[in-house]
């Protein structure tokens, strides 16, 4: 049908999408709370090889803010002293060992990795057990339907090899590292590894996959990593450890952390050690939760920028509702809590009242979800249209009415939007990329 066939096809795609959004609001609803007093965050570096991530920025582990580090210790049947040429890779059990002497020296606790790969279950298993028992914290394995990685093979390797370590290490603290985006799931077969493990460890790359919807941003890919993971282990209760983006600003880092927090979570990973920032690992040394403040007087940005990051996003819909059934909403300084009073050109209203309706409820998150579809918008008159710049500043001695709105009669526009951007995941397909994880090579 042609482009102004708005009540046919195009109009009930809208719809789909618009519902698709709504959806994933529930998602998000189900988030848990932060722990109790968790103000920061726990940034473990993950090693690749040392020969690439020693000495980085910084090669005195104890002059960086690291308690545990992530050792990968095999390829497949590889040790992997087959391809790091240190003195330090990983040879065999005893290796483990002693790194885990020379870290705990330190005060410095080591975790495993290896990446699942071939056909060889019998080698597999007891190279993964080996590890374990060597007396690492933790073993996890990464997951990624790429070659140089399980391939086409994730399936058969989640049933064969990693139901048998479980079996035969029911104590062993087992997590999965995997590519979080939609397309990929059915290929790693995501489900059926993490249904053994205790941890998720989602890759959120956000430059990596920048132009993927949610994925190309730090906040909403750990936020959406975390929402679909009622998908991906429905009833399991798994401890939720993002892998974050390590060559990337302080900035952009910092939004993945409070997002992290936001999700209930106080650990993060790294990839990879050798490539972070001085100012970053700066960053990460000196973070604690800001508690927020009003902006100051004619600050400018989109009208249902409710987390003030300078886009009108899901996660802005995500955090309305949230505040609306009493979920924890962290919002990063400036930006104004939610329900807290500001001043928009001149009225007195209150923060992601996107509506000005006098109070914040679920329409406004629907209001928004709504716009990121191209769908209608009603606002009351004089109430800026979602997406329009407006000036806000602290409220002066009026404060805004729970009752009743200073607006006027609503009146129907359409969304200022030019295209729809939908979130990614679970209800489309995102462009498949390659991923950062072990970059295709060992």
């Amino acid at each position: 049908m042609g482009p102004h066939a708005d009540s046919g096809g195009g109009g009930v795609a809208r719809l789909l999408l618009a519902i698709a959004a709504l959806s994933l609001l529930g998602l998000l609803l189900g988030l848990s709370p932060p722990g109790s007093g968790a103000e920061t965050v726990q940034v473990d570096p993950v090693i690749w090889q040392f020969d690439r991530d020693y000495p980085g920025a910084e090669g005195n582990d104890g002059a960086l803010p690291v308690h545990t580090v992530y050792v990968k210790t095999h390829d497949g049947t590889d040790w992997m002293s087959t391809y790091d040429q240190h003195p330090r890779a990983v040879s065999g059990p005893d290796a483990v060992r002693s790194l885990i002497q020379v870290y705990g020296g330190q005060g410095i606790q080591v975790a495993a990795w290896f990446v699942p790969a071939g056909l060889d279950i019998e080698a597999q298993v007891r190279m993964a057990e080996q590890v374990i028992d060597a007396g690492v914290t933790a073993l996890y394995a990464d997951l990624e339907p790429f070659r140089g990685f399980c391939a086409q093979d994730c399936q058969f390797l989640a049933d064969n090899l990693w139901t048998r370590v479980r079996a035969e290490r029911p104590q062993a603290r087992l997590g999965v590292i995997y590519d979080p985006r939609a397309h990929t799931w059915q290929a790693s077969a995501t489900s059926k590894w993490l249904a053994q493990a205790d941890v998720a460890l989602p890759m959120c790359y956000w430059d990596t996959f920048a132009g993927q919807g949610a994925w190309g941003d730090p906040g909403d890919c750990v936020l959406q990593a975390k929402a679909d993971l009622s998908i991906l282990a429905a009833g399991k209760s798994l401890e939720f450890v993002p892998m974050l983006q390590g060559d990337s600003t302080p900035e952009r880092f910092r939004t993945a952390l409070d997002a992290t927090l936001a999700t209930g979570s106080a650990h993060a990973s790294v990839w990879r050690r050798g490539v972070v920032s001085r100012a970053v690992w700066d960053l990460i040394a000196g973070y604690t939760a800001l508690a927020t403040s009003p902006p100051a007087p004619g600050w400018e940005l989109a009208w249902g920028d409710v987390d003030c990051d300078g886009a009108v996003t899901i996660g802005d819909a995500q955090k309305a509702a949230r505040f609306v059934i009493d979920l924890p909403v962290h919002q990063a300084s400036p930006c104004p809590s939610i329900g807290a009073p500001v001043e928009v050109a001149g009225e007195a209203v209150f923060w992601a009242d996107v509506g000005c309706d006098g109070h914040v409820g679920i329409g406004d998150a629907q209001k928004l979800a709504r716009a990121l579809v191209q769908l209608s918008v009603t606002q009351t008159e004089g109430c800026p249209q979602i997406g329009a710049t407006v000036r806000i500043a602290e409220p002066g001695a009026a404060t805004p009415s729970p009752t009743a709105t200073p607006f006027a009669e609503p009146t129907s526009t359409a969304t200022p939007f030019a295209e729809a951007t939908p979130t990614a995941t679970p209800f489309g397909e995102a462009s498949p990329t390659a991923t950062a994880a072990g970059g295709g090579v060992h």
